[in-house]
């Protein structure tokens, strides 16, 4: 009897965990990208990662006995620019460039890049399985000339609605709260671009292991597919 109710007590757990709704939470305010996932009571920070603490203790360990002639010290990296490139990203509307434009913002690129690739990858597989939620879109544009501005707004403002409107329809968005704030707006102050998008992602652990599982079975029968034709290429042959 009391083994029933431990494995009663194991299937509900496992019933319970893939229940479990995985969040993705993103945030791009300025040139800083911040990026949170939460699996149930647990949040992770995956971007920006945190700057290790010096270990002085250990440092002077290391440095006991040596010469100063002997210590190579690491050169600080050159500083490289991660401003957005906002004419290249107006150039092409597709989420793509958009994509690879916010990675070069953030502190790390190419897990940025992974990320944000999945994000649309998961919108395209899982569909209505995955739900969106936009909190602010929020851009102010300065060209340094009126007309210029203006115009850029506009084709922004258009790029802005397509990233909508493609969220819309593959995936279960959930509608704007009245708090919610999607604007592209001019200021003529000389201040060039700021950006502040937010919003999270949520799927249930289930969909993902559903998902993969039903990739595995089609990925199985492709190749026996292809095997079956194989043979029956060199059985026509003979």
């Amino acid at each position: 009897m009391v083994a029933l109710y431990i494995v009663l007590g194991i299937i509900l757990l496992i019933a319970l965990i893939l229940l479990l709704n995985v969040h993705l939470y993103y945030k791009l305010d300025g040139k800083k990208f911040t990026l949170y996932v939460r699996v149930g009571p647990v949040k992770i920070k995956l971007l920006p990662k945190r700057k290790k603490k010096l270990n002085y203790k250990k440092l002077a360990k290391k440095l006991r006995g040596r010469k100063i002639s002997t210590i190579r010290f690491r050169q600080k990296p050159k500083s490289s620019d991660n401003s957005l490139d906002i004419k290249a990203l107006l150039s092409d509307l597709q989420i793509d460039s958009m994509i690879e434009e916010i990675s070069k913002a953030s502190g790390n690129p190419e897990l940025t890049k992974l990320l944000l690739n999945s994000a649309k990858d998961f919108a395209l597989k899982f569909k209505t399985l995955l739900h969106t939620k936009i909190k602010h879109v929020y851009i102010t544009v300065d060209e340094g000339d009126a007309a210029k501005t203006c115009i850029r707004c506009g084709v922004l403002n258009q790029a802005v609605a397509y990233v909508l409107e493609f969220f819309n329809i593959f995936t279960n968005m959930k509608p704007m709260s009245s708090s919610a704030s999607v604007a592209v707006i001019p200021s003529f102050d000389n201040s060039g671009y700021a950006f502040r998008i937010e919003g999270s992602f949520r799927i249930r652990i289930i969909s993902i292991l559903s998902s993969f599982i039903s990739s595995v079975f089609k990925s199985l029968a492709a190749q026996d597919r292809i095997k079956l034709n194989i043979q029956t290429r060199k059985d026509i042959k003979k």
